[in-house]
């Protein structure tokens, strides 16, 4: 299964001044993006802080929340698992899925690297600067080797696309 990580980040690394916050400080081009290739894979798979940010299922796609919680109470296209990334992945395949997009937070993002689950990471670099803020993973101490693939500038102001393929941890 192919797994694609999906961040938009500031020029010095933050994909958010904090845990609750949203991300409306990207430009529309990202948003775009994201918006494409969320689709595109039909699956999207987050933490329960980022898809609380968000408030609602993503429509025309396929959203998992990777959390420790059984909630029941949100309608849509919303599969809540309770379990570790392999169990995710698991459930994609039973579900005729090859592939999906990883969307955060920090933690889930490293829990899935640590694994070894990721395959590419796409990276907005927003011309932005936070000075503190979260990282793109959490909670994992690896060394992970990535082999730029693609760049694109995205705006006028500065947006760069960044696509990894992901080597080896």
């Amino acid at each position: 299964m192919k797994i694609i990580m999906l961040m938009a980040m500031t020029a010095d690394g933050r994909i958010a001044k904090a845990r609750d916050e949203l991300v409306n400080w990207t430009s529309r081009e990202d948003k775009k993006y994201f918006i494409e290739l969320t689709k595109e894979h039909r699956a999207l798979i987050m933490g329960k802080t980022t898809y609380d940010t968000i408030g609602k299922p993503l429509p025309s796609r396929l959203n998992i929340v990777l959390t420790r919680e059984k909630r029941k109470d949100i309608p849509g296209s919303l599969v809540h698992i309770a379990g570790t990334p392999q169990e995710v992945i698991a459930y994609l395949k039973r579900e005729g899925y090859t592939s999906a997009v990883l969307a955060g937070g920090a933690n889930v993002n490293g829990q899935f690297i640590e694994r070894g689950l990721v395959n590419e990471i796409h990276l907005t670099v927003e011309p932005i600067l936070f000075g503190t803020g979260m990282n793109i993973i959490e909670g994992v101490d690896v060394d992970v080797h990535l082999e730029l693939v693609k760049t694109e500038q995205l705006n006028s102001s500065g947006a760069l696309l960044l696509v990894y393929k992901v080597l080896a941890s």
